[in-house]
């Protein structure tokens, strides 16, 4: 939203919200051009029941009037935020919020919200730049956190700076265009609906109406069967394994004992250790354990008895294990990507990008004429040579000649990347 008069701007917004349930209900409030300054305290444009964060334009954007953006956040919905960057420049006024909710979908931690105002006059290449090093800025320092950048953006793109960020906003907001706008990383977060504007502004008021799905929600829980170790289990597999008489696979060839050897360690584990059932929901955090699962089961139960000492006790006790769980989880991805393990790096890499694997099936009309065509494909090599060229037709063909100029070879060895890794023939690939 956007508020163009500073003596009218509240008063309009307090009679308008008033009357109109949606609005006493909305999380937060952004307002952008508030024409506020340091001489207009906050008990002057102060709402019921939320929190104000503004950030004023000041003597470093060129200016010394209009500009500036603010921020109100419901007290029933967020108490705990923090401010992490103010900037106030000629291209870009900029407010960036860190907020944790009394309510989140537990794959997020907390939220990060970028109020913006670009000026008509302001470089719009600077304005995107400033925006897209406070963004990467915010994720460095929390990963995977959900972040919005919305305001009065008028000739600013963002959609090349932030590739992959969506933008909400679909109705005009001015006229017929679109000149406020919201980017976030989270996909089908919002569906924006244009209400009228507040006093004597021109742009519309944008109504974001929230529409994500939880990840419980839109994923079904899995059943994995785990082995269940155990000090005794250990020492029984150790008897097993010095009973064993390892000289029977000598003589065998190195294919069969290897997989002769596989499956019988695979029928002393499945004979002698213990499975359990466990069902994984999709929501849970890679680092969470089972002594996180029952503290947290003992906090839910002291909130429902309403013991507050024991509802403290166990907050603490929570927050010592989560970092704890946190600081173990971030140093065993850290020494992934030390060790040499090129599937181990892989693997850490999914796991710190959230990356899911894709299931893409080739649908054939014809199964078994795919099935011959492959194994043509991979037997070519040893079919014989005159299976797979006409080697008399070649001969007679006068035309097809072979020349090899020494310009060409030079060019081609020039081209290879030496630091790839080498092919059977012993040469890199181009």
């Amino acid at each position: 939203m956007r508020a163009a008069d500073r003596d009218t701007g509240n008063t309009e917004l307090e009679r308008n919200r008033s009357p109109v349930e949606e609005h006493l209900q909305s999380a937060m409030n952004h307002l952008t051009k508030t024409w506020l300054h340091p001489d207009i305290p906050n008990s002057l444009v102060d709402l019921e029941g939320f929190s104000l964060v503004r950030a004023d334009r000041d003597e470093s954007s060129g200016k010394t009037r209009g500009g500036g953006v603010c921020v109100y956040i419901r007290e029933g919905w967020c108490s705990q935020y923090t401010v992490r960057e103010s900037v106030c420049k000629p291209d870009v006024e900029l407010l960036c919020l860190s907020l944790r909710p009394f309510y989140l979908p537990r794959e997020f931690g907390n939220i990060i919200i970028c109020a913006a105002y670009v000026p008509p006059s302001g470089n719009a290449a600077k304005a995107a730049s400033c925006i897209t090093d406070c963004v990467h800025k915010q994720l460095q320092r929390t990963p995977g956190a959900p972040i919005f950048i919305l305001g009065d953006f008028n000739h600013c793109r963002l959609d090349s700076s932030l590739p992959g960020y969506e933008q909400y906003i679909k109705c005009a907001t001015r006229g017929n265009k679109i000149l406020d706008k919201c980017y976030g990383n989270v996909k089908d977060a919002y569906v924006a609906k244009p209400k009228p504007p507040l006093s004597n502004c021109d742009h519309n008021t944008i109504h974001l109406v929230p529409i994500y799905k939880t990840l419980l929600k839109r994923s079904k829980p899995q059943t994995k069967t785990v082995l269940v170790w155990s000090d005794d289990n250990i020492e029984i597999l150790k008897g097993c394994f010095a009973c064993t008489d390892w000289e029977l696979f000598h003589d065998m060839d190195i294919e069969d004992a290897t997989e002769t050897i596989t499956d019988y360690i695979n029928f002393c584990v499945d004979t002698v250790v213990e499975k359990k059932t466990v069902t994984v929901f999709p929501n849970n955090k890679s680092y969470i354990t089972k002594e996180i699962k029952e503290c947290l089961n003992r906090k839910k139960l002291a909130f429902n008895n309403q013991d507050k000492t024991e509802l403290k006790s166990v907050q603490k006790e929570l927050n010592s294990l989560l970092k704890e769980a946190r600081t173990k989880h971030r140093d065993i991805i850290e020494q992934n990507f030390n060790f040499g393990n090129s599937r181990k790096l892989w693997d850490a890499m999914k796991v710190v990008t959230n990356m899911e694997p894709v299931r893409n099936r080739l649908i054939t009309s014809n199964e078994q004429q795919r099935a011959n065509d492959l194994n043509d494909f991979f037997l070519r090599f040893e079919s014989p040579l005159e299976e797979l060229v006409d080697l008399d037709s070649i001969r007679c063909n006068s035309d097809c000649r072979l020349e090899v100029v020494p310009y060409t070879v030079y060019s081609l060895f020039k081209g290879i990347c030496t630091k790839k890794a080498t092919g059977p023939d012993g040469i890199s690939a181009f």
